[in-house]
């Protein structure tokens, strides 16, 4: 992420040293946020929350991702860090094993999107919306087909399209490809009955649709949205425990290999094993790059391993010349860190700004 400003207190005058802040060392940084969940895993939270407040849960797979980031660049923490990562997403994951109806996947893909399973089960944490309160998800219309009708009467801006080759992707019979069954719609219903499904012409994003808003077969939508961002899956903390354990250990174990397989039976696929640690390493990106997609994950899953999954390919691109399709433009060093807003550094002398703007 790059150094920033650390305020950790109130300032209440612009004569405070921290009014125009430099920027903290990230190392400095992480071991803040580390300090900062460590004291709120010993908070005595309840393991899960359906009401949307942070768990134990949350807050103990949230840390092994801040580990298993630390492990990774630039900091470069290595064996240890991976090791941190594994022991702490492993405490979640033995506590699914104990209590699978409280938490763990849920069977189906169309359960994620359903918001009567908001914080539950695989929902660890997330964005938290009611629309009957006033604040309904803003986000639909980002998902579908640009000013092409569905049974809603959101317009649709058509703003999140995955492209074709990532939409091909998928392993053959991946469930999480299947067209209003997996992540992605190809096409869907105009208005309800009368209308027949409808070719969209491209893949849309189903992984984040909300049936009760937007309508289905015979079923006018309501155009308001009560359904979650999710933010922190279970389904990640397999992933985690997954990755960190193989490199911590140097090869995976049952565990591992458990934990990998469980995303990949719910996508109907078959069981993998007998991997190299880097064949396994790659099965586990891989999936990270299938399972989690669109939630806003992968941009820091590029940054601590300098690595891209090429959809063509299957494989893993080195980060810095790895070509961006969308605008057919190569990938640089600088692009690992965003430039710092000129209105942010005339606010503040003291900022510098990023290398190569």
């Amino acid at each position: 992420m790059g150094d920033v400003p650390l305020i950790l207190k109130p300032i209440s005058s612009p004569n405070d040293p921290n009014f125009a802040p430099s920027r903290t060392p990230q190392e400095q940084v992480y071991k803040q946020i580390v300090d900062d969940l460590v004291l709120a895993e010993a908070a005595g939270l309840p393991f899960t929350d359906a009401s949307g407040r942070v768990s134990t849960a949350a807050i103990k797979t949230e840390l092994a991702k801040v580990y298993l980031t630390m492990a990774g660049q630039p900091l470069n923490k290595g064996t240890a860090y991976y090791k941190l990562a594994a022991d702490k997403a492993k405490e979640v994951i033995d506590y699914s094993t104990a209590n699978p109806t409280i938490l763990g996947l849920f069977p189906t893909y169309a359960a994620l999107h359903d918001a009567k399973n908001d914080n539950k089960l695989e929902h660890l944490f997330g964005i938290q919306y009611n629309d009957a309160a006033g604040a309904g998800n803003p986000l639909q219309s980002s998902y579908l087909p640009l000013h092409q009708p569905l049974v809603s009467k959101i317009d649709g801006i058509g703003t999140s399209i995955p492209t074709g080759d990532f939409y091909a992707s998928y392993e053959a019979g991946d469930l999480r490809a299947k067209n209003r069954e997996g992540y992605f719609f190809t096409d869907y219903y105009t208005d309800g009955f009368k209308m027949p499904l409808i070719n969209r012409g491209k893949p849309y994003i189903f992984k984040h649709f909300d049936i009760i808003a937007n309508g289905t077969l015979g079923t006018e939508g309501t155009s308001r949205s009560d359904l979650n961002i999710p933010q922190i899956r279970y389904a990640e903390t397999l992933l985690i425990y997954a990755e960190a354990q193989n490199r911590a250990d140097g090869t995976a174990n049952t565990a591992a290999y458990t934990a990998l397989n469980a995303i990949r039976k719910r996508a109907q696929l078959g069981d993998l094993a007998g991997l190299s640690q880097v064949q396994f390493e790659e099965a586990v990106w891989r999936e990270r790059w299938h399972e989690l997609c669109y939630e806003g994950i992968l941009w820091f899953d590029m940054l601590r391993l300098r690595k891209v999954y090429n959809e063509s390919t299957n494989g893993f691109d080195n980060f810095v010349g790895h070509v961006n399709k969308s605008v057919n433009q190569a990938l640089q060093t600088k692009n690992l860190l965003f430039p710092i807003p000129t209105s942010e550094i005339r606010n503040n002398p003291n900022l510098t700004q990023n290398t190569g703007y």
